[in-house]
């Protein structure tokens, strides 16, 4: 009887998905069984991507513009407590721009010098006065604000230990139920699942921003980890 219930066992193993067979099992009777963990985390922090341009006839006076505009949002960002750390302000860009009359050569209009900004807001109640403060001294752009948690690392390591925790639940609920005892594990699986990164928000006007600051849905980020683990059965 014994003997039918542990090669009840083993057929359950063999009736798992082929990717699970990468791992090593034992010649003796065993159990692989599979844990998995979700930790789910209101984000407490932004990060948010600026652009600033302007268009002259004389490049010196495009670069002037944006750096004079540019100067202005630091002085802004200090104010709200945001350390010069979380700010990380692009090198000057300028191109010439053209104008194409049909049938005629293109003509030099003047020129365009970008910068780009990116900011790391750590207190989310922020967000709106952190807008205001770019309106007020004449950003164009936020290409994109992401959404993210401080203490990744450690919901992380939460939600391997939630996996290994549901692991040595499924492999000890087998075992009792075909009146088998679990044994020592025998081998582990593991590759560790890529951190979710920020959640983005892609391009939007400084004008369709001030409107929408406070109508933003912040999702919950989702920190997620598997395992793999092979235990002996006691005969």
């Amino acid at each position: 009887m014994k003997k039918m219930m542990l090669a009840a066992l083993l057929a359950l193993s063999s009736t798992l998905p082929l990717a699970a067979h990468a791992i090593d099992v034992p010649e003796a009777p065993h159990v692989i069984t599979s844990g998995y963990a979700e930790v789910k985390a209101a984000p407490d922090m932004a990060t948010l991507s600026f652009s600033v341009t302007q268009s002259n006839k004389e490049s010196l006076a495009a670069k002037q513009q944006v750096d004079e505009r540019v100067g202005k949002f630091l002085t802004e960002l200090e104010q709200l407590g945001i350390a010069k750390t979380d700010i990380e302000a692009g090198n000057l860009i300028t191109n010439p721009e053209y104008r194409y009359p049909k049938d005629q050569p293109r003509e030099l209009t003047g020129y365009r010098a970008t910068r780009q900004l990116t900011v790391r807001l750590n207190k989310l109640d922020d967000l709106s006065k952190l807008v205001d403060s770019a309106l007020k001294v004449g950003i164009n752009q936020v290409n994109r604000i992401s959404y993210g948690v401080k203490e990744a690392d450690k919901l992380k390591r939460k939600a391997l230990q939630l996996a290994i925790k549901d692991s040595k639940h499924k492999a000890s609920l087998l075992a009792r139920s075909y009146d088998a005892k679990l044994g020592k594990v025998y081998a582990i699986e593991y590759q560790p699942q890529a951190t979710p990164g920020p959640m983005p928000r892609y391009g939007m006007n400084m004008m369709a921003m001030e409107a929408k600051t406070n109508t933003y849905v912040k999702n919950d980020i989702t920190f997620s980890d598997s395992i793999q683990v092979v235990f002996k059965l006691k005969e």
